[in-house]
């Protein structure tokens, strides 16, 4: 039998090394479709790049060294750290009373897990495959924090592989918070394609996803596409209007940054402190658990200044009320025609 060139085997080592890097994951029978090669020869070449220390060998597969490359959790959180807590407060007004929230890995996902150590709603479930997320809500009041299992990744502090993805089909989530690598005009992008895999399965498991990015990711891609647009509930982001190419009905906020009152209309006037204000309390008055409103319906409104007053719009649902939803009315001319009655 001939000898394969060694340029040969290099170059395809090469390759399933950048594949493993971008997949994160591989079963041996993938890898011997993929590259049409034995199942003997599959194993040697993953035994040559393990001791090239290329990539992690686990039972029945490869992982990529995608632990070691990417950088640590706890310096990832250091990044940004004023823009991802502004992001975390406004994703805090979907979690409400009697939830079970998914919070995923990334650094700004962790920032809503920050507040809720301090301030979470009652009876609030978290589940999450991030120890660090498990870490920061074990004994928070009003907080039950749920573990996913699987692989464990210890640079990153997270589980993953298909245990994981398999772990988060056992629950019904209310609200999905969710991190990312990029986002541009095509969609959202994150860094490994297992990361994204228990991301789609937690969304196919959820009522609503947000995803939380801040201004630093905008413009960009990642090695493994989660979404498109079309396929995105909420994008919560610190980004300027004008450089985030998403409809305005994706936008819970509409760049904190640029319209640091959160308006819908992207009014600068509007108060932010109001404005969540209402939501909360419209949030609160929808739960289904409390009775007080048939299929959401019911209004509320609150005064925006001496001249002005916020109220929710007509059609839209007291329980998942965005700030898309709120319209900022003035006094005079509805005082004007009430005179005229």
């Amino acid at each position: 039998m001939p000898r394969v060139a060694q340029s040969v085997i290099s170059g395809r080592r090469e390759a399933m090394t950048r594949l493993l890097r971008d997949r994160a994951y591989l079963p041996i029978g993938e890898l011997c479709k993929r590259f049409r090669i034995s199942e003997a020869t599959a194993r040697r070449d993953l035994a040559a790049l393990q001791r090239d220390k290329s990539v992690v060998r686990t039972f029945g597969g490869a992982m990529a060294d995608y632990d070691r490359r990417f950088a640590p959790f706890a310096d990832r959180l250091k990044l940004n750290a004023a823009a991802k807590a502004r992001i975390a407060d406004q994703a805090l007004l979907l979690v409400r009373r009697g939830m079970t929230v998914f919070i995923d890995a990334g650094t700004t996902p962790f920032a809503v897990a920050d507040l809720l150590r301090r301030d979470a709603p009652p009876d609030v479930r978290v589940v999450t495959n991030s120890l660090a997320v498990v870490e920061r809500l074990t004994g928070a009041t009003g907080v039950e924090p749920d573990l996913l299992g699987g692989r464990l990744l210890p640079n990153q502090a997270v589980f993953l592989g298909a245990e994981t993805c398999r772990a988060a089909a056992f629950y019904a989530f209310d609200v999905a918070l969710l991190g990312g690598e990029a986002f541009d005009a095509a969609g959202v992008w994150n860094s490994s394609a297992e990361v994204v895999d228990l991301q789609r399965a937690v969304i196919d498991r959820s009522r609503r996803h947000a995803l939380l990015l801040d201004a630093t990711k905008a413009g960009r891609t990642a090695p493994a596409k989660l979404m498109t647009w079309d396929e995105v509930d909420l994008l919560v982001t610190d980004a300027a209007p004008d450089s985030v190419d998403v409809p305005d009905e994706k936008l819970l906020i509409a760049g904190l940054a640029a319209s640091a009152a959160g308006s819908p209309a992207g009014d600068p006037t509007m108060p932010d402190a109001t404005l969540n204000d209402l939501l909360h309390l419209s949030h609160e008055l929808g739960l289904e658990s409390r009775g007080l409103a048939i299929l959401g319906e019911g209004n509320t409104s609150a005064r925006a200044s001496p001249d002005t007053f916020l109220v929710k719009a007509s059609g839209s649902s007291l329980g998942t009320l965005r700030p898309a939803d709120v319209v900022e009315c003035r006094l005079a001319p509805l005082l004007s025609l009430l005179d005229r009655t």
